[in-house]
């Protein structure tokens, strides 16, 4: 990730946008694996009526985040953006 983040810095990339299927994070980079207690609905048709995950299922561990987003910063990364949890959220990292 960071050579192709380099790339983009070198060749003066405006902007600089990764995709990915897992988010990050839902609240803020910080959180802890154990931080989100909440639980979400699963879709309908997955599994039977009331099923639902937790939260922290959704997110990529602490551990492997915080060196990601490191390199957002390094390299001024203007956005992520990623799916797995199908409901919207926004949220924004420190700078």
């Amino acid at each position: 990730m960071e050579e192709q983040l380099k790339y983009a810095t070198e060749n003066n990339a405006t902007h600089i946008f990764v995709y990915g299927h897992f988010p990050w994070f839902l609240k803020h980079e910080d959180e802890a694996d154990d931080e989100l207690v909440s639980y979400s609905a699963a879709p309908r048709g997955w599994g039977p009526p009331g099923s639902r995950f937790e939260d922290g299922y959704f997110t990529i561990p602490l551990a492997q985040r915080k060196p990601v987003m490191e390199l957002f910063k390094k390299y001024n990364v203007t956005a992520c953006f990623s799916g797995h949890f199908h409901q919207n959220v926004v949220t924004e990292v420190s700078h």
